[in-house]
């Protein structure tokens, strides 16, 4: 009972991650940057045209959304136990299992056989940076909209013939970049406010503390 409410709320929010995904090249979530990715990769380029380039995907999409939130009740009832029956197992062949799948799915993919490598890489460099505290979803979305960004920085250029003034000279852009900056350093100037008040808190003598004498 204390799991199904904020479950419902995760899943609620699926729908409205696909909005910027798809409408903006922009993805809301990590599975839709995923999402994201995998339409690149077939050559499908989200953003505004997409629903008159391939309304069939898109309308695939929103069906699938619903008919998932329909399923959801029967198919988590039915499955339920085979869940817990598969948490009752041991840690190690659990992980085992879990590793023999990874394995078989990356390979049967293309039937590459530096895929399953790959995957073993790039899982040793995510359990690194969650063990030093960076956070995976960013490199993803770093991943996926770079290379987005790259191929607007060169449009933008050659519109401009090669002058950088593009980027300060339209308000549009100007408004943008001043934002973008502010996102970067808001955090680093919020951080090292409170850094400052950290230290400053056990120097700091209460207010209104005047030393008071007792008569025997």
């Amino acid at each position: 009972e204390g799991v199904a409410a904020p479950e419902t709320a995760n899943n609620a929010v699926q729908g409205g991650d696909l909005v910027p995904t798809l409408a903006l090249g922009i993805p809301g979530s990590n599975s839709a940057a995923i999402m994201l990715a995998a339409l690149i990769l077939h050559g499908i380029v989200p953003g505004p045209y997409l629903l008159t380039r391939h309304p069939d995907l898109v309308y695939t999409l929103f069906a699938g959304l619903i008919l998932v939130n329909l399923l959801m009740v029967p198919v988590g009832i039915v499955i339920l136990r085979l869940c817990m029956l598969a948490l009752r197992l041991a840690p190690p062949v659990l992980i085992a299992s879990i590793l023999a799948l990874i394995v078989i799915g990356t390979y049967a993919g293309d039937l590459f056989v530096m895929n399953p490598l790959l995957a073993l890489i790039f899982g040793v460099i995510g359990y690194g940076m969650t063990a030093y505290g960076f956070s995976p979803a960013a490199t993803v979305l770093g991943m996926v909209l770079g290379v987005m960004a790259e191929s607007e920085l060169r449009r933008s250029l050659i519109i401009s013939h090669g002058s950088w003034g593009i980027f300060v000279t339209r308000p549009a852009s100007a408004v943008l970049l001043v934002l973008t900056l502010g996102v970067l350093v808001y955090p680093a100037v919020v951080h090292m406010a409170r850094l400052v008040r950290t230290r400053r808190a056990p120097l700091a003598a209460p207010a209104g503390s005047v030393p008071s004498e007792r008569n025997p």
